[in-house]
Order: structure tokens, then sequence, then C-alpha cells
């Protein structure tokens, strides 16, 4: 239950039904999932949170755009020792929005030796027939022995030309690695813009 910034409390309840099924002859996973939420005022935990927090930033009421129900379905193949593709995709309805938004993604994930990489590309449409597809590249070296630590670089791109790129190492330290740590920089550019951090 959420109460919004004129006094107004929200409360529902939702349904779920899901399925899953795993074909071991072929390693592959398939699962469905549907949610249907019973009235308009149902709020997931962080839809409650931006109820609370959205008003102070917009100076009224919040406005967060409720769901009415979605749908998930995502199937995974495993190929080879490693290698795993997916696929998935989804849709949304709104009690406070017409239309539909729409996801799909598509991703591989494998291992070189002691490097591990995906690649993956998501699109999304929205109800208003606007659409973003991201593409997405990602590594992950492990090194540093007694001393382990984690070498992580993220690389995506969107058909508008906007791009991020953020490198993170992380690690522990002392003996019982009691201590852990991990810096990270960003570079975002596009749209005429381009921002370091």
């Amino acid at each position: 239950q959420a109460t919004q910034a004129s006094g107004e409390r929200m409360s529902g309840s939702s349904t779920r039904v899901s399925y899953s099924k795993l074909i071991d002859e072929t390693a592959t996973n398939f699962s469905i999932a549907a949610y249907r939420y019973s009235t308009g005022g149902y709020l997931s935990l962080n839809d409650a949170v931006q109820v609370r927090n959205e008003p102070k930033r917009h100076g009224g009421e919040s406005p967060l755009t409720r769901q009415r129900s979605r749908t998930q379905v995502s199937i995974s193949q495993m190929l080879g020792r490693d290698g795993s593709l997916y696929v998935s995709g989804s849709t949304v309805d709104y009690w406070n929005r017409s239309g539909t938004d729409v996801n799909y993604s598509l991703g591989y994930s494998n291992n070189v030796s002691s490097l591990g990489y995906s690649l993956s590309a998501n699109r999304q449409r929205s109800a208003s027939d606007t659409s973003q597809t991201v593409y997405l590249l990602s590594l992950t070296l492990p090194f540093g022995g007694s001393r382990p630590m984690m070498a992580t670089s993220n690389i995506s791109r969107d058909n508008n030309g906007r791009a991020t790129t953020q490198a993170t190492l992380s690690g522990a330290l002392f003996d019982d690695n009691s201590l852990s740590y991990g810096v990270t920089s960003g570079r975002q550019s596009g749209d005429g813009q381009q921002s370091t951090n």
C-alpha cells in the first residue's frame, strides 16, 4: 500500500502464472510467465517508492504508469561446454495508458580460456510507436593469483548513435579477503555531447 501526495491510498493485488521446462536431451530451457494486476492501485515495491518520491520532483501527483498485465517468454540453449544462447520477449499493458510496450532480447555468452564475454541486442517498442535498439558487449577477466581481482568492461551503443563505455576493477585485500574494493570509470557520447567520469 502506498499514499500519494494528495493523501489518496493505493492498493491492489496481483496474480502470477508461470511454467518452465528443461529438455535434457538438447539442454534447452523454456519458460513463460504471465502477471495480472487486478486493480489499478497495485504497485510493485519499486513503483511504490516512485509514487512517494516523484511528486517531490514534479510538484504534484506521480506520473507513474501502472501495469495492468505483463507476459514474459524466454528460451535458452546451451552450446558446447560453456556457450549459451538466449531469446526472450515481453509485453506490458497499463491501467492509465493506452497501447502495449513490447521488448525483445537476443544474447550469446561464452568463455575463451579465462576471458568471459557476452553479446546481446535489445529492442524496445513503446505504445507510442517509438523504438530503441541497444547493442551490448561485456568482457570479464579474472586475474591476481592469491589476491583475486576482476576486470570488467561493458560497451553499449544504440540505434541513435549514443555510446557508453564502462570499465571496472574490483578485488579484495588482506589474507582473509575481508576488505573488498572497486574502481569504475565510464564514458558517454552521442547527440553531439560527450562526458567522462
